[in-house]
């Protein structure tokens, strides 16, 4: 996910214009946020360790109610 988001907006991450956090789980996202409060979105996974993404999204909900969240499901394969 890193790697796609960076590589897809490269240009606007050079300009300046888009600035990407990225964390591992949902509790180390949730401490991301309480430093960075100018976040707008929030990708998450659904399946990550320590927090799922539905519990994450239970989280922003309550926190940060103002935050678009985009929750990834699963791949099917």
């Amino acid at each position: 996910m890193v790697f796609l988001l960076t590589r897809k907006f490269r240009e606007r991450i050079r300009t300046g214009e888009l600035h990407f956090l990225f964390a591992d789980n949902g509790v180390e996202a949730l401490k991301q946020l309480e430093t960075s409060p100018d976040v707008y979105v929030v990708l998450s996974d659904i399946n990550m360790p320590q927090m799922d993404g539905l519990t994450l999204l239970r989280h922003l909900n309550e926190r940060y109610p103002l935050i678009r969240t985009v929750i990834i499901p699963p791949m099917a394969i």
